[in-house]
This record gives structure tokens, C-alpha cells and sequence, in this order.
């Protein structure tokens, strides 16, 4: 026959010891299981490639101008920025740190990072000359002056020729002398 070995049983110390054992066990599990899912979630952020988009902004040097184009766009993606003819200026270009890009009204480019940022639509205001031809008389303030779209009402002075009476100033498309002339503001 076959002898049977007794173990004793364990104390109530043994048992503490056992059972703290399986809880550690336990929660050294549940930590590395939290620490993978939050490394999966860092690795799914920071390695992902997500879209990246840029703003391009649009400005003027003058107030009042309709400009299209502003917005968020890919790197890669084609922009077309377009600045509106303004009656009295004349458009230079469009300036992009401190260089002008284009000379065109409608500029249209390929995003990159060296691209990215704010483009100013450039006007110059249009001086117009007028000359006065006075037939050898005279006027007060000169025969030739300027103004802009920006000038105020010029009223045209009455010129003065000795042995002649004034009875008023033509121009192209109005062949009635006009004694009375102003050039309004615009």
C-alpha cells in the first residue's frame, strides 16, 4: 500500500501571504494592460498623419477692396487669391513678405511652407494731369494741376486775356462753352 503524505495546513499568515500574492499579481495585469492601451492611444496621436491645413490671409493697403481667396488650404493644395479693380488706383501686385509675387489681379500659386502667410493687394492711387489751354491768357494758380479720386471739388478759375471776354471752357465731348466748370471730388 501506498502511503499517503500529509501536508500540514497552511496558517492563517501562509494564507494572508497567498492571497496578497494573487492581488499583486492581479494588479501588476491590470497596470500593463492600462500602460499598452494608453501607449496605443499616443502612438495612434503622434504617428497617425492627420491633414494639416494653413490659413492664407488677405489684405490692402487701401480700405474698401473686395478680396477672394482667404481662407485654409493643404500643403500641396492650389490657391488663387484675386484682388477687384478699384476705380481711381491702379493695382501693382501682390506683395508677400515685403516682395511683390505677382503683378496680376488673379495669382494663383501651389501652397508649400515657404508660401504660407499673408498676401496684401497693392494700389497706387492715379495721379490725372490737367493742362488748361488758355490761348495766351492767363489764370490764377497756372495753366496745368493735378488731382486724384481722392482730390476735392476743383472749381476752374476764370482766365483773363487783355482785349477778350471769357465765355467758357470746352473739353472733349462737350462743345458748349461752360463758364461755370467744377471737377467734383471722384
Amino acid at each position: 500500500m501506498k502511503e499517503e503524505k500529509s501536508y500540514p495546513s497552511p496558517t492563517e499568515e501562509e494564507k494572508l501571504i497567498k492571497e496578497r500574492k494573487k492581488k499583486k499579481i492581479i494588479w501588476t495585469s491590470i497596470t500593463a494592460g492600462i500602460v499598452a492601451i494608453v501607449t496605443m492611444i499616443l502612438l495612434l496621436i503622434f504617428l497617425i498623419p492627420r491633414e494639416t491645413k494653413y490659413e492664407i490671409e488677405l489684405n490692402s493697403n487701401i480700405t474698401g477692396v473686395v478680396l477672394n481667396g482667404q481662407g485654409e488650404y493643404k500643403d500641396g493644395e492650389e490657391v488663387t487669391i484675386v484682388a477687384e479693380e478699384i476705380e481711381g488706383y491702379r493695382f501693382i501686385g501682390w506683395e508677400y513678405k515685403e516682395e511683390i509675387v505677382s503683378e496680376e489681379k488673379e495669382y494663383t500659386f501651389k501652397l508649400t511652407e515657404d508660401k504660407i502667410g499673408t498676401y496684401t493687394a497693392k494700389y497706387q492711387i492715379i495721379e490725372y494731369t490737367v493742362t488748361l489751354e488758355l490761348s495766351d491768357g492767363e489764370i490764377e494758380g497756372g495753366s496745368e494741376f493735378n488731382y486724384t479720386i481722392e482730390s476735392e471739388d476743383i472749381t476752374l478759375a476764370k482766365p483773363t486775356k487783355e482785349g477778350y471776354e471769357f465765355i467758357g471752357w470746352t473739353w472733349e465731348g462737350q462743345t458748349e462753352p461752360q463758364k461755370e466748370v467744377t471737377i467734383e471730388k471722384g
